[in-house]
């Protein structure tokens, strides 16, 4: 018997919203026979990580009941993943989470975050930042696998090599030729993660 597809949670970026940031994803998740969510963060993802990770938990858990699933699985641009890490991390959330798929995030933080200092998630997103040194706490597992996608030619995670993650349960591929908004259309990008899904039961 086939092994049930977890619903996938998606998780935007700075200024994400449902209208379009998403759009060419969820049609092809939905084409493959994935249930897809979009997820929304206020200030269009640039407040508090923190406090959009517990807003995730509650998200997860109104997916997970409406899927009668016991996990999802979750797909985060930028800043995305990394309110996905904090909540697995931080929240329980690698009970309620099958696979984590980060793309273009700034896990060691990004310099970009620099030109808008008064906001707190450009605050928490500078490297060396009090958070992101919680967030890269080795001892600290994530407790699920992980799909971390980058690129050379990223543009706003800067340095671009600040998108790696290294850790035992992290598997990291790099992206040819494509930008930091470019990954939400790349086919190469989607086929990696749609098989990684493929492979997460829920």
């Amino acid at each position: 018997m086939t092994a049930r597809r977890p619903p996938v949670v998606l998780l935007p970026g700075a200024f994400g919203q449902e209208l379009v940031y998403w759009n060419v994803w969820e049609h092809f998740l939905e084409r493959d026979g994935f249930h897809v969510y979009p997820a929304t963060f206020p200030r269009f993802t640039l407040s508090d990580h923190r406090a959009s990770a517990k807003l995730l938990a509650e998200k997860v858990e109104e997916v997970a009941a409406v899927e009668d699933a016991d996990r999802v699985a979750l797909i985060a641009h930028s800043f995305g993943g990394l309110i996905a890490r904090h909540y697995l991390k931080f929240l329980g959330g690698h009970a309620r989470v099958a696979h984590l798929s980060c793309l273009g995030t700034p896990h060691h933080g990004t310099w970009v975050s620099a030109t808008a200092p008064i906001l707190a998630g450009t605050r928490q997103s500078l490297p060396g930042s009090p958070f992101l040194v919680e967030l890269n706490d080795p001892k600290v597992p994530h407790g699920v696998p992980i799909l971390n996608v980058w690129t050379k030619w990223d543009g706003v995670v800067i340095p671009s090599d600040s998108a790696i993650l290294e850790a035992p349960e992290v598997e990291n591929r790099v992206l040819p030729y494509a930008g930091h908004w470019g990954m939400l259309v790349s086919r190469t990008a989607y086929s990696w993660i749609r098989d990684a899904l493929q492979e997460s039961p829920a």
